[in-house]
């Protein structure tokens, strides 16, 4: 049921979107009219700024929308992935304004076969709890990293929380954490597999992604 609610809902995505879209192009296009009039003016060139970022974050919600309804593997380009989905969590305002982000993205990553969907969904989970634990931890940093094995890709991501492994087991993130723990397991159903190491710089959780050519 949830899957079908979700689908609807994805469905509906572009017409949302284009439906935004339309006044959002009259706004963006007086902005940059003003802006060419009066280029030194800083809240124009804000106004400008903003309304790129929202064309953007649209942009993104139909890109990640279609790719995620596709039920048979597809090909996937790692970097672009992780970039329209972190592109994605700038509309969270802890993400965009509080979180120091890194992306260390190797040139040379390879397209995968693989789902999108479960791949998504376990990102997403993983970001999600990221951002319940930064509420009370003074730095806020998550950094991440592509890289090629054989016949895999893996998704490196650092997160500047002490230890991830403790604070699972507490109550206060149970929801977060049964959805952090249905992600692992749709995404087992692909053979994604994920684990977590604890380090210096704080907790790393690996993904590993087969190419299913």
């Amino acid at each position: 049921l949830a899957q079908k609610r979700l689908k609807a809902f994805l469905d509906s995505t572009p017409g949302i979107v284009h439906n935004l879209s339309n006044p959002l192009t009259i706004i963006s296009t007086y902005s940059q009219l003003m802006q060419m009039q009066e280029p030194d003016n800083t809240n124009i060139t804000k106004m400008v700024e903003q309304s790129k970022l929202i064309e953007n974050i649209l942009n993104n919600i139909v890109y990640i929308s279609q790719n995620i309804l596709k039920e048979k593997p597809q090909q996937i380009n790692i970097n672009t992935f992780l970039k329209n989905e972190i592109e994605y969590f700038r509309a969270n305002p802890l993400f965009k304004h509080k979180v120091i982000t890194t992306l260390d993205l190797t040139d040379k990553i390879p397209v995968v076969v693989n789902s999108y969907f479960h791949l998504s969904t376990l990102l997403f989970t993983i970001i999600q709890l990221t951002l319940y634990f930064f509420q009370s931890s003074e730095e806020k940093r998550i950094y991440i990293s592509t890289k090629k094995k054989t016949n895999s890709v893996v998704i490196s991501i650092t997160v500047s929380v002490d230890d991830i492994t403790n604070i699972i087991n507490e109550n206060e993130y149970k929801p977060l954490i049964e959805a952090f723990n249905d992600a692992l397991i749709i995404s087992q159903e692909v053979d994604i597999s994920t684990k977590i190491n604890r380090k210096n710089t704080g907790t790393e959780l690996v993904i590993e992604i087969p190419d299913k050519t």
